[in-house]
């Protein structure tokens, strides 16, 4: 097909994946896109060094290849230099000081951390808010030390990192800057695009050429705020 949006919806393995791959390598060969201009994305590290190890077999030059949180990473990089994320040992120690300071169980902190994920998107977006996962004194309690320790460390969480990006190409002109070198965008499980996720792409692929696929009945994300309805 010669569309700017194509959606390939189809159930689990049936090859999508390798259909996703040869459209990419028809831009490379048939359609000469410059490798640098096309972004690949997936929705695991895992998945993405997978896809591009089945793809490295076709030749040396490759795509941009990874998670929509890397490609934020990326951006966000290039525009403010050295970043810091709640991963790893900073997350260790903020789910310690939630589960301390309120004294309660892992499982709690966890859902708790559920639902400032979906917290953040849906009130960025101005949607109805989620059900939180606990109740409303508890995760306002919650919110409050997590973004205090947040800001005076001076991290980001992913989903800042998301809307940090979504606020960039939301300017006229950084998104036509992205869009003079970034024409091709392909997109794996397409189904687990959170809202934020989701206007990203929108806005990357606006005027741009946009492949997905994916499958409705495999959402495993609707926990964090993804809905193949969107």
């Amino acid at each position: 097909t010669k569309e700017k949006k194509v959606l390939v919806v189809a159930p689990p393995g049936s090859g999508k994946t390798t259909v996703m791959l040869k459209r990419l390598k028809l831009l490379l060969e048939e359609e000469k896109i410059a490798p640098r201009k096309i972004i690949v994305l997936t929705f695991s590290k895992a998945s993405a060094v997978e896809m591009e190890t089945r793809f490295s077999a076709e030749g040396p030059v490759k795509p941009f290849f990874g998670t929509i949180h890397g490609l934020c990473y990326r951006i966000l990089r290039g525009q403010r230099g050295e970043l810091n994320l709640i991963y790893g040992k900073e997350e260790f120690i903020l789910k310690n000081k939630l589960k301390k300071q309120l004294k309660i169980e892992d499982e709690v902190v966890e859902s708790i951390l559920r639902g400032i994920s979906k917290y953040k998107v849906m009130n960025f977006l101005s949607l109805p808010l989620p059900d939180l996962g606990v109740r409303e004194e508890l995760f306002h309690k919650a919110f409050e030390i997590y973004e205090e320790e947040r800001i005076k460390k001076n991290l980001l969480d992913f989903d800042d990192l998301q809307i940090e990006v979504l606020k960039l190409l939301s300017e006229e002109k950084f998104l036509r800057s992205f869009q003079a070198v970034h024409s091709h965008i392909l997109i794996d499980e397409f189904q687990d695009l959170d809202p934020v996720q989701l206007k990203i792409v929108e806005l990357m692929s606006k005027d741009q050429s946009l492949f997905c696929v994916g499958d409705e009945d495999q959402c495993i994300y609707a926990f964090r705020g993804s809905d193949p309805r969107g």
